[in-house]
C-alpha cells in the first residue's frame, strides 16, 4: 500500500511515518496541501490513499481535498485534524473519505486505513506470483481467495481447515494491521474479519 501524506509539521511526519512504517505502508511526504496536488499528478506515481493534515500553509487540507476531486482524484482521502468542533460527516460534505484524529494512536490509524482500504473497490492490486487464480490446467474457474483475521487461534486455524475444503485458497492473519499488506498484495473475494 503507498500512501500520501500532506503534514506541515516535522514531529508529525515522523509519528505518521513511523506508524505506517510498521504497518508495512510505504509513504511519500510532503509539507503543504499544494504540494500534495503536485504529487499527486506525478505519473510515476500510484497511491492507494491520501491523508492531509487540515491546517498548512500555502494550501490546506480542505482545499486540497477540493482541488484533488476537481482533477478527478477517486483515492480514499482521509483528514488528519486535531479539531474537535468538527464531525466526520462535515469532513465526507468536504469530499474527504474519513478522518483520523490527532494525536494519531496506531490503532485510529489502522481503523481508517483498513476502512478505506475495504471500500475503494476501483483499486487496482497487484496479483502475487504465487497466486494460484489460473484455475484448473484446463482453463477452468478460477481459485477464490479469502482473508481470515481472527484472534483466537484455534478458531483460526479451524476456519482456515473449513474454506480450504470447499476450494478455497486462505491467506490468514491475527489482526487488521498485518491484513494491511495482504490486501495491497493479493485481490481476495472475501474477508473474514472477526471482532468482539
Amino acid at each position: 500500500m503507498n500512501v500520501l501524506v500532506a503534514e506541515d509539521n516535522v514531529v508529525n511526519q515522523l509519528l505518521i511515518q513511523r506508524l505506517l512504517t510498521s504497518l508495512g505502508i510505504n509513504s511519500t511526504l510532503v509539507p503543504d496541501g499544494q504540494k500534495a496536488v503536485d504529487e499527486y499528478n506525478t505519473p510515476s506515481k500510484e497511491y492507494d490513499a491520501i491523508l492531509l493534515d487540515i491546517h498548512m500553509p500555502v494550501m490546506d487540507g480542505i482545499a486540497a481535498t477540493h482541488a484533488l476531486r476537481e482533477l478527478g482524484c477517486v483515492l480514499p482521502i482521509v483528514a488528519l485534524t486535531a479539531n474537535v468542533e468538527r464531525t466526520k460527516e462535515e469532513y465526507i460534505e468536504d469530499g474527504m473519505s474519513d478522518f483520523c484524529p490527532k494525536p494519531i494512536k496506531k490503532d485510529s490509524l489502522v481503523r481508517v486505513l483498513w476502512t478505506v482500504a475495504a471500500s475503494n473497490p476501483q483499486k487496482r492490486r497487484r496479483q502475487d506470483s504465487t497466486d494460484d487464480t489460473n484455475g484448473s490446467p484446463n482453463g477452468g474457474p478460477k481459485v477464490p481467495w479469502a482473508l481470515l483475521i481472527e484472534r483466537n487461534t484455534l478458531t483460526r486455524m479451524l476456519l482456515h481447515r473449513f474454506l480450504t475444503q470447499l476450494g478455497w485458497k486462505c491467506d490468514t492473519t491475527a489482526d487488521k494491521a498485518e491484513a494491511l499488506p495482504l490486501l495491497d498484495r493479493r485481490r481476495y473475494q472475501v474477508v473474514i474479519l472477526h471482532s468482539l
